[in-house]
């Protein structure tokens, strides 16, 4: 996805830098969650 399509999709939500930053959010406790899970296997 291009920055320009992204930056226009969230043009059309007036709250679209709040769901940016909730999704971001999202991801990166996703992403530490994994690297939690995966650190007692090693």
């Amino acid at each position: 996805m291009n920055r320009e399509k992204f930056s226009k999709f969230l043009n059309k939500f007036p709250s679209g830098r709040l769901l940016f930053a909730i999704l971001s959010g999202i991801v990166l406790a996703l992403i530490l969650y994994l690297v939690f899970l995966l650190l007692p296997l090693r």
